[in-house]
């Protein structure tokens, strides 16, 4: 009890420092929290954009400049690219979009061969992928995305329509793209939740024209194997790529580092704007601290060197101003982190902020808090822990 009033009597001695602090360290601990819980999620949307890319997938797509001339990507380029890199798993994919069975919005049709699962390593629901006899034997077979296969209310073995033309679902797939969707506008990559796979050989009875066998596709897909880096399978594709008999149209290269760039360009920013705020504030908190405590020694000359006479250690009295120090900065904090989850509510109605709400939005603040009171305590308890009771005297 005596404790907690010398501690009492110490801040009241300098209301208006003890307030500039006190508000100094919240400002800091409630940019800490928001920054901390905006870094948490974009973090975990990193995680699941690198899941369902694939982190060791390389996607070659048609360059966005290539006009007529040579085929950019077709069939016979992935068929090239798996029979001359042992390990990697190529597939090769085009995208159509046709009406909905039943109307409603569109679907987008992938034509696919049977590795793309295996490439983007998806989980199947139900049934099975595509596999060759479907390529070979042109098969109108189907594989519905969850989220499509619940719209539609299909199940494996069930009819569905596309362009007119019944097809026989034989397998539901976790293709999830919904972290992917804001990270690319290529619609192949990102394929969207209403999706439905269909053999590359199919003939495309949504479209008015035969589409020829070994045509042009939309993308090429590699996954590399789990023992080469990224830029050793990027150069080995590369030189593949640069036979001269595949005379082709420039191509744009996607990565896990293409997909991330924008959640890092983010990240950037908020470590330069929220950070700046947040190691401002803290040193302005710190530093106004510290003045306090200082100012406080100076006044208690008598009292600290009566309390040595009376048989205090200075481990006593420099624990004394530590303990006080520390207390304002953890309320201080705990103060900031209240009002930031305060704040973080209003974020969360806009679904395209990523929000990390955990135990990290107290913790890291009040954690940064009671290190900055340490600090700032210091230097201070030092100074008072060097008072002799001969001070007292001198002092009155």
């Amino acid at each position: 009890m005596e404790l907690w009033r010398d501690i009492w009597l110490g801040v009241r001695s300098q209301p208006g420092r003890t307030a500039l602090a006190f508000l100094a360290i919240a400002l800091g601990s409630l940019a800490l929290a928001v920054m901390t819980a905006v870094l948490g999620g974009l973090a975990a949307k990193s995680a699941q954009m690198l899941r369902e890319f694939g982190g060791q997938v390389i996607v070659l797509t048609p360059a966005e400049s290539s006009a007529a001339g040579p085929a950019a990507l077709t069939e016979s380029t992935a068929t090239l690219l798996a029979q001359n890199f042992p390990g990697a798993v190529v597939s090769a994919a085009r995208r159509f979009e046709a009406p909905a069975q039943g109307g409603g919005a569109p679907v987008a049709i992938l034509a696919t061969d049977a590795h793309l699962a295996r490439v983007r390593d998806w989980r199947l629901r139900a049934g099975r992928f595509l596999d060759e006899r479907d390529l070979r034997q042109c098969e109108r077979s189907a594989v519905l995305s969850v989220a499509l296969a619940q719209a539609w209310q299909a199940h494996v073995g069930a009819l569905v329509t596309l362009g007119g033309a019944p097809f026989r679902v034989v397998g539901i797939v976790e293709s999830g793209a919904a972290a992917l969707a804001g990270a690319t506008d290529n619609p192949v990559v990102a394929g969207g939740e209403r999706v439905v796979f269909v053999p590359l050989t199919v003939s495309p009875t949504w479209l008015a024209q035969r589409v020829e066998p070994g045509a042009e596709v939309d993308a090429i897909f590699v996954r590399l194997p789990e023992t080469m880096t990224l830029g050793a399978g990027r150069a080995q594709l590369a030189r593949l790529l640069g036979d001269p008999a595949l005379a082709r149209a420039p191509l744009a290269w996607i990565t896990p580092e293409t997909i991330l760039r924008g959640v890092r360009r983010i990240q950037r920013a908020l470590d330069l704007g929220i950070g700046s705020i947040t190691l401002l504030s803290l040193a302005l908190g710190g530093i106004t601290l510290m003045s306090l405590l200082v100012g406080n020694v100076r006044e208690r000359v008598t009292e600290i060197g009566l309390r040595r006479a009376l048989g205090a250690t200075r481990r006593d009295v420099a624990a004394l101003f530590i303990i006080e120090g520390c207390l304002l900065t953890g309320l201080a904090a705990l103060a900031g982190a209240g009002a930031a989850r305060w704040v973080l509510r209003l974020l969360a109605a806009a679904p395209e902020i990523p929000l990390a709400l955990d135990g990290r939005l107290w913790f890291a603040p009040l954690g940064v808090a009671l290190v900055v009171g340490l600090l700032a305590s210091y230097v201070p308890a030092r100074l008072a822990a060097r008072i002799a009771p001969a001070d007292a005297l001198r002092a009155e």
